[in-house]
């Protein structure tokens, strides 16, 4: 967010170099608001868009000396590259990334199940790992139906289940309750996000090749990015994409502002 933030500052303050009245930036905002906005991913699903957006694609369909025969299958999560010079594509695609990811009932729940598989894998296992792997797989169970009263005891739970987490022996009585109010998946889990990145992670995972036989990574709400062989988070990555295009746009308006006070002075 705040990544977002400054980068439309740097953008206002750009435009605002470039004219000479205030009433010219006014006419020119829009112009650049609109498109953000639309080719951002949110208002208009990139599934949904027209694929002559992508002219890349465009240019590679005209191509090909059979266009008429089958071609290999493309995503329908690939990003058109003219979308990919919106700031708000990184920042939506990081936000509703970081919603699904990162809230607090499903960033236990991924941690509990890393556990839980890390301890499935030890072949000959001692008692104690048997017993660590059960309280895992029941306090899995019990996170995921957790309820409590209120959010705030909701939140409180967090903390109990943050200590068997840790090491901490499993007390089953402690999370019997019977007040009936609100779940945690009521108050962090949002279906429709969850359902986007799922959709990313199963296309990211196992699905069609494209024209090298390769997999693609680089699907909108995709976990990882790989460019050049290189794999990074989507939240690591579009950070940087957001704060490497920021630190531009701000040379431009030093740029701008050095030309316009030496041209004064000469």
């Amino acid at each position: 967010m705040f990544l977002t933030t400054v980068s439309g500052v740097a953008i206002g303050l750009v435009i605002s170099s470039l004219v000479n009245e205030s009433k010219t930036a006014v006419l020119v905002i829009p112009a650049v608001l609109i498109p953000q906005i639309i080719l951002a991913g949110a208002l208009i699903k990139y599934e949904e868009m027209n694929k002559n957006l992508d002219f890349v694609y465009t240019i590679e369909q005209w191509a090909s000396r059979h266009p008429d025969s089958a071609q290999p299958a493309r995503s329908d999560l690939r990003v058109p590259l003219i979308c990919e010079f919106m700031p708000m594509r990184w920042s939506y695609e990081a936000l509703v990334f970081a919603q699904a990811k990162m809230n607090p009932l499903t960033s236990r729940q991924e941690v509990i199940q890393k556990k839980i598989t890390e301890l499935a894998a030890i072949k000959n296992p001692t008692e104690a790992q048997e017993e660590r792997l059960e309280d895992l797989k029941d306090l899995l169970a019990i996170l995921s139906g957790l309820q409590a009263k209120t959010p705030a005891d909701v939140d409180a739970r967090f903390y109990d289940i943050d200590r068997v987490i840790n090491g901490a022996p499993l007390d089953r009585q402690v999370f019997r309750s019977r007040d009936k109010g609100v779940t945690a998946e009521q108050l962090y889990i949002n279906t429709k996000i969850t359902d986007l990145i799922s959709k990313a992670e199963m296309e990211q995972t196992d699905y069609r090749n494209d024209l090298h036989g390769r997999r693609h990574l680089n699907v909108f709400f995709g976990p990882v990015k790989e460019y050049l062989g290189v794999r990074v988070s989507v939240l690591w990555f579009n950070s940087l994409v957001l704060g490497v295009s920021t630190l531009a746009l701000f040379f431009l308006l030093y740029s701008v502002l050095n030309y316009q006070i030496q041209r004064r002075i000469f």
